[in-house]
């Protein structure tokens, strides 16, 4: 008798500790990665799903990149900039860095991704400080007002406003990240910092 009883409450709770193992998941981890961006001419390109900087030879035909950095712009891989389905939406401006990128839960259904699109790029006049040249790009939108530029005692810096963007993927899963630095150690521009959380299965969920 006691033999019959035993039996059903190991099975039962076996069930129950398989049903909060499979509810369980462990929490996205916070990645930091620097990418040398100081190319004036080539742009380098990153995949969120190999964590990793990617050569890529043919961009507008490829899956395998999903944003790319060229000095201080950015372009990603959708819209006008690949076959992808990349894009980009403000998350938090109020709530920023570490902080703020912690506190994104999920993306919910209402976020409306930017792709990427033609715009209009002010750059330094050597010959005229006082007249920007004016230059068309194909960027992503959303992804234009990352930085302002500050006066310090080097001179005019560009400082990262450390704004959370959610991004959906070439492949169509999403991430969240912001841009820590746009400075190496040595103070050299061009390298940007990304602090990003990728989320692979798929779901909207970025816990």
């Amino acid at each position: 008798m006691r033999t019959k009883l035993f039996i059903p409450i190991i099975a039962i709770a076996f069930a129950v500790f398989s049903c909060k193992k499979d509810d369980e998941k462990n929490p996205l981890v916070a990645q930091n990665k620097i990418i040398d961006a100081t190319s004036h001419t080539d742009w380098v390109y990153f995949s969120f799903e190999k964590d990793t900087i990617v050569n890529i030879s043919e961009p507008e035909n490829s899956l395998d990149w999903d944003i790319a950095f060229m000095r201080y712009m950015i372009k990603t891989n959708g819209g006008k900039n690949g076959k992808g389905q990349a894009g980009v939406a403000i998350a938090d401006t109020v709530h920023t860095g570490d902080e703020g990128l912690n506190a994104i839960l999920n993306v919910n259904d209402t976020v409306k991704f930017v792709t990427d699109d033609t715009v209009i790029v002010y750059g330094y006049n050597p010959a005229n400080p006082a007249q920007p040249t004016i230059t068309k790009y194909v960027l992503n939108p959303m992804l234009m007002d990352w930085y302002k530029r500050e006066d310090t005692p080097n001179g005019t810096m560009i400082v990262s406003r450390k704004w959370i963007y959610y991004f959906r993927t070439a492949k169509g899963k999403y991430a969240k990240f912001y841009i820590k630095n746009y400075y190496n150690d040595e103070g050299k521009s061009g390298y940007f910092t990304i602090v990003y959380k990728y989320q692979a299965d798929g779901s909207r969920s970025l816990e």
